[in-house]
C-alpha cells in the first residue's frame, strides 16, 4: 500500500484508477473538522470554549485543521482565551505568519499580485478578475490555484467561480493598503457587478470605492426593492455611517437614506434629507427626475404614518400610480413591490379610518401575493393588519390563523419588533381576550409594546388594555388607561373613528354599563372591540342580537313581564335574541361580549339552557364562567344536603339543557359512566328522584 499526501492531485491518472478501484480519496470535505471535533480537541489542549465560540470559529477557518491547531496555539497564551477565538483573523498573530510563510511567499510574485487584486471581491470569475485589472489570463491562474490546493476552491454549484479561504480573503485584504489603489478596485468591481444584473453587491463596492454618484444612481433604482425585500433598516445603518456632508450633497443618497428610515419607521432627519434631495433634483432630467419626483412623493405621504395622519397617507397613496406600464417609464426596478407597497399602505389606512370593506378588499389582495422567497414588507404589513381586521369582525380563528402567518414573516426575516407587525400581536391579545384566556392576551400585548411606535397602534393598545383590566375586575384602572391615552391623543392627527371608539370605552367604564347596548351605525357604546363592526359581521351580529337580549333590563329585573310599562321587549323575544346571539359567537368562541355583561346576561342564560339551545356545550361554558349568582329574592331556597363539587356544578349546568349524557360525556371530554356517576351524586346532595327535579332545587338553590 502507499500512502500519498499531498496539496494537490498528483501526476497520475487518476480517472483510470479510480475505474479499476485501485485508488482511495481522502479529500478536504473529509478530513476538515466539524463543531464537535473541534471541541474535542480545544478540550484534550485543556482550553475550554463555549458552543457558540467553537462555532463560529470552525465557520471562520472552515475546519482547516492547521488553522485550527494554530487558534489553539494563540488561545492556549491569551489572558481571555474566548476573546481571542472571538476576534480571530487572517491579519494578526499565529495565522497571518502561517499565511504568510507557507502560503503566500511561496507563490510567483505574479500570483501574489493576482490574489492581492481579487481579494477585493468575495467571490471571483475569471471575467470579473479581468474586470478589476488581475489580467486576461485570470482563468488559467484561477484553475491552477484551485489545482494547486492554494487555499482557492471552485464552488461546486457554479462552475468557473472561485472563492478564496475566509482567512486568506482577510490577510490579503490587510495587504491592499495603497488607498488609490483599493478606491480604484472596488470602482471596477462595482460597474461589472451593476452591468451584470447585480445592484446590490454593486452597491456595497460603489461606496467602498466613495463613488458617491454611482451609489447613488444604484440606490435611485432600487431603494424600493432593498426597503421591501430586505430588512430597511440594514439600508438605513449602512448609508448612516457614510460621510453626512457626501450623503446631503448626492441627491441619491439622501433620498436613499429618507426612503429607509421612513420604512424603518424612523422619522427623525427625514425632513432634511428630503430637503436636501429636493435642492438638487433640478440638475437631472428625464426619467431619472421621473423616478426621483415619485419617490420624493412615496416618502412624503408614507413618512405621515408615523405621526398617525393616516388620511394623508391614504390620499397619497390613491394618488400615486399602481400600473405597471406607468411604474415602467420610471425606469423603477421591482414594480410589481412597488404596487403592492401602495395597496398595502391603503388598506393599512382605511382600516384605522373605518373604510371596513375597501380595506377588507386592498388588505387581502396585499397578503394573497407571492413575490418571491425574499421577504416582501408590505405583504407582511398587509397580513398584520389583516388580522386585525378580521378581529374586530369578530373572525377569531381566522384572525388568529392570520396574525401567526405574519408575525412568523416577521420573525423569519429578522423584523419580530418591526412596527408594521404591530396590528398582529394586538390581534393575538384580542382573540385571547375575547375567548377570556386572559393571560395569554397580556402576554401578547407585552409582546407589541416594543413594536408599537405609530400613535394609532398605540392608542389601540391602551384601549385592549383597559379592556383587559376590566375583564380582570380593574375598572378603575381601565378608565384611568383610556383617559391617559384620550389625553394624550390629541398631540397627533388620529383617525376620529380610533378616537370615538376610545371615548365610547371611557364612557361605559365611567357609567359601568355592559358591553352591549345603544348600537348606532355600527358603533357599539361600551367601547366595543371594534366601534366599526358592521351588522353582517360576526361580532356585528354578536352585539347586535345581545343589545336586542338585554333591552329593557334594566326596567324589569326579574326579566318576568311579558312587556315592561316603558315598552320594552317581551322575554321571549329577549331570550330568541340570546339564543340568535350565542349561535353567531358560539362557532369562533366569543365570549367576551356576554361575560362583560354577565350580571345582565345570566338569568337570561339559565333559560335558554333549559328551554334548549343550539350548542348548549357553549352556552354553559359561558355560564361556569359568570361568576357564581345572588340567591334569589324570591321563593324557598332549598337546603343542600351536602354542598356540591366544582364537577357537579359544570355537570349540573348541563342537565339543565336538553342534551343527552352521552352528549354531555362528549363535551367534557369524559366517558357516559363518569356523568352518570356525578348525576347519582347531584340527585343525592339536592335530594332529587329525577333531572327535571334536580334542575328545579338547583334553581331553588341559586346554584344555576
Amino acid at each position: 500500500h502507499l500512502l500519498v499526501i499531498t496539496r494537490h492531485d498528483p501526476p497520475w491518472p487518476m480517472h483510470r484508477l479510480r475505474l479499476e478501484g485501485r485508488i482511495a480519496e481522502l479529500r478536504s470535505d473529509t478530513i476538515t473538522f466539524d463543531a464537535e471535533e473541534a471541541h474535542e480537541l480545544f478540550a484534550l489542549l485543556g482550553i475550554e470554549l463555549s458552543a457558540s465560540d467553537i462555532a463560529g470559529l470552525v465557520a471562520r477557518t472552515q475546519g482547516w485543521a492547521a488553522g485550527l491547531r494554530l487558534a489553539a496555539l494563540g488561545a492556549a497564551y491569551a489572558e481571555d482565551p474566548s476573546e481571542y477565538i472571538r476576534t480571530l483573523s487572517g491579519r494578526t498573530g499565529y495565522i497571518a505568519d502561517y499565511l504568510m510563510r507557507e502560503v503566500y511567499q511561496k507563490l510567483s510574485t505574479r500570483w501574489q499580485d493576482f490574489l492581492d487584486t481579487v481579494s477585493i471581491v468575495d467571490v471571483v470569475c475569471a471575467d470579473l478578475a479581468t474586470a478589476v485589472g488581475a489580467g486576461t489570463d485570470s482563468a488559467e491562474i484561477l484553475a491552477e490555484l484551485a489545482r494547486q490546493n492554494a487555499f482557492v476552491h471552485e464552488l461546486g454549484n457554479r462552475p468557473g467561480w472561485y472563492r478564496l479561504h475566509p482567512l486568506l480573503l482577510d490577510f490579503l485584504r490587510s495587504r491592499v493598503s495603497d488607498a488609490p489603489r483599493r478606491l480604484r478596485l472596488n470602482r471596477g468591481a462595482a460597474q461589472w457587478f451593476m452591468t451584470q444584473g447585480h445592484p446590490l453587491t454593486a452597491l456595497r463596492h460603489a461606496l467602498a470605492a466613495q463613488d458617491w454618484e454611482l451609489a447613488g444612481q444604484l440606490i435611485g433604482t432600487h431603494v424600493v426593492t432593498w426597503t421591501v425585500r430586505r430588512p430597511p433598516d440594514e439600508l438605513a445603518r449602512t448609508l448612516s455611517a457614510l460621510p453626512r456632508e457626501a450623503v446631503l450633497t448626492h441627491a441619491g443618497l439622501a433620498m436613499g437614506l429618507a426612503a429607509a428610515r421612513t420604512m424603518a419607521a424612523q422619522p427623525d432627519g427625514v425632513q432634511e434629507l428630503v430637503d436636501a434631495t429636493a435642492s438638487q433634483i433640478h440638475q437631472i432630467g428625464g426619467r431619472r427626475r421621473r423616478r426621483y419626483d415619485f419617490l420624493l412623493e412615496l416618502i412624503a405621504f408614507g413618512n405621515a404614518r408615523w405621526t398617525g395622519d393616516l388620511e394623508s397617507v391614504l390620499a397619497g397613496c390613491r394618488r400615486m400610480p399602481t400600473d405597471p406600464a406607468v411604474l415602467g417609464t420610471l425606469g423603477m426596478a421591482d414594480w410589481a413591490a412597488i404596487a403592492v407597497l401602495l395597496v398595502s399602505n391603503a388598506g393599512s389606512c382605511e382600516m384605522w379610518l373605518g373604510e371596513q370593506d375597501s380595506a377588507q378588499r386592498h388588505l387581502r389582495y396585499a397578503a394573497e401575493q407571492d413575490l418571491g422567497p425574499q421577504i416582501v414588507l408590505p405583504i407582511l404589513n398587509a397580513r398584520a393588519h389583516l388580522a386585525y381586521l378580521l378581529w374586530e369582525q369578530g373572525e377569531l380563528t381566522g384572525a388568529e390563523t392570520m396574525a401567526r402567518t405574519a408575525l412568523d414573516g416577521f420573525s423569519g426575516a429578522g423584523l419580530a419588533q418591526a412596527v408594521q407587525a404591530a396590528p398582529a400581536y394586538l390581534a393575538l391579545s384580542g382573540v385571547a381576550l375575547d375567548r377570556d384566556d386572559l393571560a395569554a392576551a397580556g402576554d401578547w400585548l407585552r409582546l407589541f409594546e416594543p413594536t408599537g411606535r405609530e400613535p394609532h397602534t398605540a392608542l389601540a393598545a391602551r384601549m385592549m388594555e383597559a379592556r383587559l383590566l376590566r375583564a380582570t375586575g380593574r375598572g378603575f384602572d381601565a378608565m384611568g388607561v383610556v383617559k391617559e391615552a384620550l389625553s394624550a391623543s390629541g398631540r397627533w392627527p388620529l383617525p376620529a373613528r380610533l378616537v370615538r371608539e376610545a371615548e365610547l370605552l371611557r364612557a361605559a367604564l365611567e357609567t359601568g354599563t355592559p358591553q352591549a347596548g345603544e348600537p348606532s351605525g355600527g358603533e357599539v357604546a361600551g367601547g366595543d372591540p371594534s366601534a366599526g363592526a358592521a351588522p353582517d359581521t360576526v361580532r356585528g351580529r354578536v352585539l347586535g342580537a345581545l343589545d336586542d337580549a338585554l333591552a329593557g333590563a334594566s326596567d324589569d329585573p326579574s326579566g318576568q313581564a311579558d312587556q315592561t310599562p316603558h315598552g320594552s321587549t317581551s322575554r321571549e323575544a329577549r331570550l330568541a335574541a340570546l339564543e340568535e346571539s350565542l349561535r353567531a359567537a358560539s362557532g369562533e368562541g366569543l365570549r367576551r361580549p356576554f361575560l362583560d355583561a354577565a350580571e345582565a346576561v345570566r338569568p337570561l342564560l339559565v333559560d335558554v339552557i333549559e328551554r334548549g339551545t343550539a350548542d348548549p356545550s357553549f352556552a354553559v361554558d359561558l355560564l361556569s364562567r359568570m361568576s357564581d349568582p345572588q340567591p334569589g329574592p324570591k321563593g324557598r331556597r332549598h337546603a343542600l344536603l351536602m354542598p356540591l363539587s366544582a364537577r357537579e356544578t359544570h355537570v349540573l349546568r348541563f342537565l339543565a339543557t336538553s342534551m343527552t349524557n352521552h352528549e354531555i360525556a362528549e363535551a367534557m371530554y369524559v366517558s357516559v359512566n363518569t356523568i352518570k356517576t356525578h348525576q347519582r351524586s347531584i340527585y343525592q346532595k339536592l335530594g332529587a328522584t329525577s333531572r327535571r327535579e334536580a334542575v328545579t332545587h338547583a334553581r331553588e338553590a341559586g346554584l344555576i
